[in-house]
C-alpha cells in the first residue's frame, strides 16, 4: 500500500494520511478556488478506484486531469505486481463454463501494458475532458454518427443527435454520454436499424468476466480483426471496439461470444456505448480511453 501512497505523493506533494488509503492534501487547483481553502477540502483515496475529491467546484478541470493521471499511474503499478505469466482464469461457474474455454483464456492471457504500448495513438497530452475528441477518430469526418443519451432517439426533435463527425468536433465539450458503432443516413431522427448506412464497428464486452479475462478475450480477437479502441467503462467492463469483419468471420465471432458468455448486444448496429472521458452517473469514476487506432493510421 505504501507504493500507492508514494504515487499519490509524487503527484500531489505532501499528503496527511489518516489511514492506509485515505489522506488529505493541498488541492492542485487551489489557485482557482473562489472561496478560502481549508486543510480537509481536498481528499485522496487510493483503494478500489483511486480518487481525488475537492469540495470546491472551481477546480474541477484540474482535479479531473489529476484523477486521470493518478488512476493511470496506480493501474500500471498494480499491473506490475500481478503474476501475469502464471495467470490462471478463475473456474467459478460465472467465469468458466468448461475446460475448453479455460484453455483459450490461458493461451491468450496478456499483460495489459503490452496492449497499451501498441496503441497507434498514445494519447500523449490528451486531457480527460478531450478523450471523446480523440475517440471520434475511429470514424471519418463526414460520417454521420449518433451521440446522446439512451432515449435521444425516435422523435423529430432528436434529429440534432445525428451529425457528421466534423460537426460534433465543433462542440466545446463532450456532446453526449453515448455513441453507437454505426454511421447513419442523412436527415434521420431515430437510430433504428433501417436508418443505418454502414454498420462500421462491433463492440466486445462483458459485465460478468474479471477484467484479466476480458483482456485475454480482446487479445484473442485482435489476432483476427483490427482493434480500433478500448474504453474502460469505469466499472466492471472493458468495451473493445473492432472493425466489423466479413460475414464468415462474423459468424465465428458470434459463436465465440456465445461460448465465452459475452454480451451479444455489442454486435447490434444501434447499441449505445459510453463515450470515453465522461463521469459516470452518481459516481466519482469516469470512462477512460486505453487504446486508440484512428482512421488513417496503419
Amino acid at each position: 500500500m505504501r507504493q500507492l501512497q508514494v504515487i499519490a505523493e509524487n503527484l500531489l506533494g505532501e499528503i496527511r494520511w489518516h489511514s492506509n488509503v485515505l489522506g488529505y492534501a493541498q488541492c492542485p487547483g487551489k489557485d482557482l478556488h473562489s472561496n478560502s481553502s481549508g486543510p480537509r477540502d481536498c481528499r485522496i483515496t487510493i483503494d478500489k478506484v483511486p480518487t481525488i475529491y475537492c469540495v470546491h467546484n472551481s477546480c474541477a478541470s484540474v482535479i479531473g486531469e489529476c484523477n486521470r493521471r493518478l488512476r493511470s499511474n496506480i493501474a500500471k503499478a498494480r499491473a506490475q505486481s500481478k503474476p501475469w505469466n502464471n495467470y490462471k482464469p478463475q473456474s467459478s461457474p460465472e467465469a468458466i463454463q468448461n475446460a475448453k474455454v479455460m484453455k483459450i483464456l490461458e493461451k491468450y492471457a496478456i499483460d495489459p501494458r503490452e496492449i497499451y504500448q501498441k496503441s497507434p495513438d498514445q494519447l500523449i497530452g490528451v486531457s480527460q475532458p478531450n478523450l471523446w475528441r480523440s475517440f471520434l477518430g475511429i470514424f471519418q469526418l463526414d460520417d454521420i454518427v449518433w451521440v446522446g443519451d439512451i432515449k435521444d432517439s425516435g422523435k423529430e426533435r432528436h434529429s440534432c443527435h445525428f451529425k457528421p463527425v466534423s460537426e460534433w468536433l465543433k462542440h466545446s465539450s463532450c456532446p453526449g454520454p453515448r455513441i453507437t458503432p454505426s454511421t447513419y443516413l442523412p436527415a434521420v431522427h431515430s437510430r433504428s436499424a433501417s436508418n443505418v448506412l454502414n454498420h462500421r464497428l462491433i463492440v466486445i464486452e462483458s459485465d460478468t468476466r474479471p477484467k484479466l479475462e476480458q483482456w485475454a478475450i480482446i487479445n484473442m480477437i485482435r489476432q483476427i480483426i483490427r482493434l480500433r479502441a478500448i474504453v474502460d467503462s469505469g466499472n466492471k467492463s472493458l468495451h473493445a471496439w473492432f472493425d466489423k469483419p466479413n460475414d464468415d468471420i462474423m459468424e465465428d465471432i458470434k459463436r465465440a461470444i456465445s461460448r465465452l458468455g459475452l454480451d451479444p448486444a455489442g454486435l447490434r448496429p444501434t447499441q449505445p456505448f459510453r463515450m470515453p472521458g465522461i463521469s459516470r452517473e452518481n459516481s466519482s469514476t469516469f470512462t477512460d480511453l486505453l487504446y486508440l487506432h484512428p482512421e488513417g493510421l496503419q
